[in-house]
């Protein structure tokens, strides 16, 4: 099975940059694991779409 090395993508107003070491790609792992530890769980998302959704429209 191939194993495929990290990307980071940033898209900004006149381009898109790609960063594909590991020095370039490195922080942006540690961000999005963090993220990802805090994001609520699919189930969770719904609901507070819900609930807010509920309170906009009251």
């Amino acid at each position: 099975m191939p194993t495929y090395s990290d990307v980071v993508c940033v898209e900004h107003r006149t381009g898109t940059l790609y960063m594909e070491t590991p020095a370039e790609t490195e922080d942006y792992t540690l961000i999005f694991d963090s993220l990802r530890s805090i994001a609520l769980s699919p189930a969770d998302s719904l609901d507070m779409i819900a609930r807010v959704r509920q309170e906009l429209y009251r």
